[in-house]
């Protein structure tokens, strides 16, 4: 892995691109699903980026207001980056806007340290040919501490209970691995594929690749190990307790014929859930079968992922799994024995079929500040107690959440869209919360 010299500030972002939908830790937000997490098919010998002090960014303190550029080819921000609003009180929730923005569908990246500081990324439109992206820190009080644009396009987002920042961000087609501090300052680069990233409760650096690659980093961001899986896809989950011990999620092709499934629906997967040490050598594998399950119309079939895999490790060094097909989320235990499961399916009428049927499923896991076992649709997140008793309901109605996070200052946030408008929500306490459906 190449070293990128840098001499400047700042960067943060939330990831989109992961099977994994929303996997949180204390102080993290989580990324929106698609199919597999590090969708870059890049591969290890990345050569060619020399990063300038313009391409790590220029820094400005305050209300993004003064953007200092550094030489004569940084990107000054336009009318869409820089300042930030305030949090507005609403009814039940504070909101920080993030529109009107020229377009909707631009990619928004963010992520919430434990005090409740939020980190944003939005991708800014190009000057010339050169992608670039604006990165701001907004503190928990609505004061934007600082902004910079940053040349490349933001991949993926983690940042520590202490807000210290890592970035997975492509710079002309190469892969960038950068780590700046809570107050913007830039701390390393350094030249690596692009990859979905993440923190373990063991505070170690992991970042997972196209092809089944998983890595772990030092804190110079040099690559202590690279486990490489059975096959060349994504992984769906992938996260470490506080040991360091390791669990990571693969596909592979079911060992059971299958009926067809619905239409347009992609192929099914049996699971693979690997168990490795701090040095990433492998403990234990452990493989699980696709379920099926058939609707209500005789012609329907949909394969139901089993076992952990769109999970995160929550205090205990548990994994609590929402899959992204099927309608229930569960806890297993190291080993991958099932602790308990809930099914949206049992309950009828609930809350749950509002989400259901505008989002078919859950989207992810979060636990996190209050937050210690909830699962996460589109349109509500869902609690649980240790037992994996159904306690409250959080319902976002007509938004729709694409990602959620919470801070160990009792507040939940959510970010969420209804047709031009974006924001992020914040909920303290109780508010927006009901109690589950008897």
């Amino acid at each position: 892995m190449k070293r990128v010299t840098t001499t400047c500030v700042v960067s943060l972002a939330l990831s989109c691109g992961g099977h994994i939908g929303h996997r949180q830790t204390d102080g993290q937000a989580g990324a929106p699903s698609t199919d597999s997490v590090g969708g870059a098919q890049s591969t290890d010998s990345i050569a060619g980026a020399r990063a300038t002090e313009s391409q790590a960014g220029a820094w400005t303190a305050g209300g993004g207001a003064g953007f200092q550029a550094t030489d004569d080819d940084t990107v000054p921000p336009d009318a869409a980056g820089g300042a930030l609003s305030m949090w507005v009180v609403r009814d039940g929730f504070d909101e920080l806007p993030l529109s009107p923005l020229q377009d909707v569908n631009r990619s928004i990246q963010w992520a919430v340290d434990a005090r409740g500081d939020v980190y944003l990324a939005s991708q800014a439109y190009a000057t010339g040919s050169s992608p670039a992206f604006d990165l701001s820190r907004v503190s928990a009080d609505g004061r934007t501490n600082w902004t910079q644009r940053i040349k490349g396009e933001p991949y993926s987002l983690t940042v520590d209970a202490a807000g210290t920042v890592y970035q997975s961000r492509k710079l002309s087609g190469v892969g960038v691995l950068d780590k700046r501090s809570a107050d913007g300052r830039w701390l390393w680069s350094n030249e690596v594929e692009a990859m979905a990233l993440q923190l373990g409760r063991d505070g170690a650096l992991y970042g997972a690749a196209w092809g089944e690659r998983l890595r772990k980093f030092d804190d110079e961001g040099n690559v202590l190990w690279t486990w490489q899986g059975p096959g060349q896809r994504g992984v769906s989950g992938f996260g470490a307790d506080a040991s360091g011990t390791v669990f990571v999620r693969t596909g592979v092709d079911p060992s059971a014929q299958l009926p067809s499934g619905a239409k347009g629906q992609s192929a099914p997967q049996d699971g693979l859930l690997f168990t490795l040490d701090q040095s990433g050598a492998e403990l234990s594998q452990r493989r699980y079968s696709t379920g099926v399950y058939e609707p209500t119309s005789p012609v329907a079939v949909v394969y139901l992922e089993t076992g952990p895999i769109n999970f995160v490790v929550t205090s205990a060094g548990q994994l609590l799994s929402a899959p992204l097909t099927g309608t229930g989320t569960g806890l297993f235990d190291p080993p991958g024995d099932a602790v308990w499961h809930w099914d949206a399916r049992d309950l009828k009428p609930s809350a749950w079929d509002l989400a259901w049927d505008r989002t078919r499923g859950l989207s992810g896991a979060l636990s996190a500040g209050r937050c210690g076992y909830c699962a996460s649709s589109r349109q509500a997140l869902y609690a649980f107690d240790a037992d994996g008793k159904q306690s409250k309901t959080l319902l976002l109605h007509e938004y729709s959440a694409s990602a959620w996070a919470a801070d160990n200052e009792d507040n939940i946030y959510a970010l969420v869209r209804n047709q031009e408008t974006v924001a992020i929500r914040r909920y303290h306490g109780e508010s927006g919360w009901s109690d589950a459906a008897p």
